[in-house]
């Protein structure tokens, strides 16, 4: 069968991508599970993709691995690498099917989000992270390895329905599914639920694509007097008034290929974490989270609050390892850091001009 490739205006909302599909279709599956690959929405069934939208990336440093080229293949080779990486996935890690692997320890992405959650737990700083799984949604994880099991290849996730497997290895594994039947993705639901269970230290992925308010992330932390750690995900394709949300009420935050987070969020962090695709640190908050992920936490945490800092082994600087990888950080005039290696969208292409969309 031949996948269906959806083009249009860009992005995509993942309503509007699973209405079209099933009028392609004439169904949809009861199975289903979206991603995002090289900007494309990627809709997967039984372990097989079955539709995907047209990707508007011009230039991402991990398509060289991923395409084997360095810049957008066209509409055969997409579909060929999409195809490619989820069938890798579901061969090595279970992932989209009853197979799925939700325990490591891992490490799989230099400064990724469940990496840094990871080493945030084991080091005692958060209690629980509230995180989201294919198969299961929404999952309050209180164990390291649960955390990195579920995110450490995870793309993005931006629907999913039950396994009944994957909920069940979860739960084994000592993690919460708050919605089982629906595999809703809630985070702010999950939030409020790990810290009515006690949880009082918990990290919180958001993905900044779907458009759950960070405001309310913070009603949450504050009705419960607890620490929410809001890391923010998913950023490709937002507008400047979302970029500026996650600008003012996140703790940690990955461009992406997002020049909005990069200008906005950049000109306010503490911290910029590489040049390529960076990860921009908030607030203080943030930058005890990210010191969890240093060999020496101090040469993070100590730093002077009134600067500027930028890791990156490109830079002359204190040497400071951040999960296995040695570099640098050093004090800068200003933020973003900019690298002509970085992701690249088409010329012309629309982001997202409202964000409250499931």
């Amino acid at each position: 069968m031949r996948i269906p490739v959806i083009s249009g205006l860009h992005p995509i909302t993942t309503c509007d991508f699973l209405a079209e599909l099933e009028k392609r279709l004439g169904a949809l599956p009861s199975d289903l599970h979206v991603s995002r690959m090289f900007t494309s929405l990627v809709a997967i069934s039984e372990g097989k993709v079955i539709g995907m939208t047209e990707p508007y990336m011009e230039y991402c440093p991990l398509a060289v691995s991923l395409y084997g080229r360095m810049s957008r293949p066209g509409p055969d080779g997409v579909v060929e690498g999409v195809c490619r990486s989820v069938q890798k996935k579901v061969k090595q890690f279970g992932y989209y099917t009853s197979c799925r692997e939700v325990r490591t320890h891992r490490l799989a992405i230099p400064f990724g989000a469940s990496e840094m959650m990871m080493r945030a737990m084991l080091k005692g700083l958060v209690d629980a992270a509230v995180v989201v799984c294919e198969g299961a949604g929404t999952v309050i994880a209180p164990s390291a390895e649960l955390i990195q099991g579920i995110g450490a290849r995870m793309n993005g996730l931006f629907h999913t329905s039950a396994i009944s497997e994957t909920i069940t290895k979860i739960e084994q594994s000592g993690g919460i599914v708050p919605f089982p039947d629906t595999a809703a993705i809630d985070q702010i639901g999950g939030l409020d639920l790990a810290m009515s269970m006690g949880y009082r230290n918990v990290a919180v992925t958001v993905n900044a694509f779907q458009g759950e308010e960070l405001l309310k992330v913070r009603e949450v932390e504050d009705n419960h007097n607890g620490r929410a750690f809001i890391l923010g995900v998913c950023t490709t394709g937002i507008d400047d008034t979302r970029a500026q949300e996650f600008a003012d009420h996140a703790d940690l935050v990955w461009a992406c290929a997002s020049d909005e987070v990069r200008h906005l969020c950049g000109a306010k962090a503490r911290i910029q974490v590489t040049t390529k695709i960076p990860v921009f640190v908030m607030t203080e908050v943030g930058v005890e989270f990210l010191s969890m992920y240093a060999t020496r936490p101090e040469a993070i945490a100590n730093l002077d609050p009134n600067l500027q800092y930028l890791v990156s082994n490109t830079i002359d600087g204190s040497p400071v390892t951040l999960g296995k990888v040695p570099t640098r950080i050093a004090a800068v005039e200003s933020l973003p850091v900019t690298s002509p290696d970085s992701p690249r969208l088409e010329e012309g292409c629309l982001t997202r001009t409202s964000h409250r969309l499931s």
